[in-house]
């Protein structure tokens, strides 16, 4: 008897401060579910008060509030007859903050294409938020591709890679960043992250001058200095594709040979990152500690289990600073305890996560915990 395992994968994140109006980046997974049937999986950011109405007092609980603006919906862009809705974005609260402005959330639903495709799914709008560089204040557009014809490698579906991020990463001005961001393949193969281009980030194509992209491990590097146009307490765009790619030459229908130079699909990752100055150095923020799983380390669990873990961080060196906020994204039926103070440990603080596994979770899935002090600080 085989048994399928869990992996739920902790990485240490960011979060933020502060946005202006409207739309605020977001990012959509798929797998195949049988047939033609495919589950998406999405997360969105939004400005407070915009999106489907997540407040601090409705995390962990389906918000479906109207969304301003004119576009509320997810459609097949692309392979389809037409332009059909296959989902509204509505979603469950995983996150918000009304006094820097913030919600965010995320949602899984199905969809029965008539083929096996290739098609494009795309949440498309008009109104992203104006931002530094001369960005912005304008449409937005996240996609992803969907080829459901059959692997020679694997006799399935493709699955799409899978990455995540925090809605903001507030990143103190005039320092030098390495900003990673978590991604994964169910498959198994190759994935590289890209700076979109095109219709792939419509507005906030090219959003983090100077800045260079590992694209083996999704690594963002960049110094937020004046020499290279940044301000303090300026807001900007990120927007990136990742792609997966198979590790030897495969066939896709038993005809379309695909070689480790072809990518098999792409998802979007489109998030903000501020840069506000503190009287501070740059390596003093905020850090996680004790029983806090590193970063990228992997739990495993069997189907049914419960998974439990402490997210713990202080504030470095510096405990006239109390840790004001730990905030995660990660699967949808991840619990979360309140912030409380760790005892015996002075100006340190928790959260308790647990996750109720069921055989609908099998495969991987990503963890982003971010700790913020209150001088806004983050913890990467």
């Amino acid at each position: 008897m085989t048994t399928k395992l869990y992996r739920l994968t902790l990485f240490a994140a960011v979060l933020t401060t502060s946005l202006a109006r409207h739309f605020g980046g977001g990012t959509i997974n798929w797998k195949p579910v049988e047939g033609y049937k495919v589950e998406f999986v999405f997360k969105m950011g939004w400005t407070y008060g915009m999106g489907p109405g997540c407040t601090e007092t409705k995390i962990g609980q389906f918000v479906n509030g109207p969304i301003s603006g004119d576009q509320t919906a997810w459609k097949c862009t692309q392979g389809c007859t037409g332009r059909p809705i296959i989902s509204n974005a509505s979603y469950y609260c995983m996150g918000a903050n009304q006094l820097e402005r913030w919600e965010q959330g995320q949602m899984s639903f199905n969809y029965t294409f008539s083929n096996p495709g290739p098609f494009v799914a795309a949440f498309e709008g008009r109104k992203w938020m104006a931002l530094g560089h001369g960005k912005g204040s304008g449409p937005w557009r996240i996609a992803t591709t969907i080829d459901l014809r059959t692997r020679s490698d694997t006799n399935t579906s493709n699955s799409s890679p899978v990455a995540l991020s925090q809605v903001i990463y507030y990143m103190q001005y005039d320092c030098h960043h390495e900003l990673q961001i978590p991604v994964l393949d169910p498959d198994g193969d190759e994935v590289l992250c890209q700076w979109a281009k095109g219709n792939e980030c419509e507005a906030v194509c090219n959003g983090l001058r100077g800045a260079r992209l590992i694209e083996e491990n999704c690594t963002i590097i960049f110094d937020s200095t004046a020499t290279l146009g940044y301000k303090d307490g300026e807001m900007y765009g990120v927007a990136l594709t990742i792609h997966d790619y198979p590790q030897t030459a495969i066939t896709l229908g038993g005809q379309d040979r695909k070689t480790p130079m072809d990518s098999l699909s792409s998802v979007p990752l489109q998030f903000l990152i501020r840069t506000p100055a503190f009287p501070t150095a740059c390596n003093e923020r905020p850090r996680f500690v004790s029983s806090t799983p590193q970063q990228g380390s992997k739990l495993t669990a069997q189907a049914g289990d419960t998974v439990s873990i402490r997210v713990v961080a202080d504030n470095s060196n510096d405990f006239t600073k109390k840790i004001s906020s730990i905030d995660l994204m990660g699967p949808v039926d991840l619990h979360q305890s309140a912030l409380m103070p760790d005892p015996g440990h002075t100006n340190t603080f928790f959260k308790a996560l647990t996750w109720q596994t069921s055989s609908a979770d099998i495969g991987e899935h990503i963890v982003c915990a971010t700790a913020v002090n209150e001088r806004r600080s983050v913890m990467l």
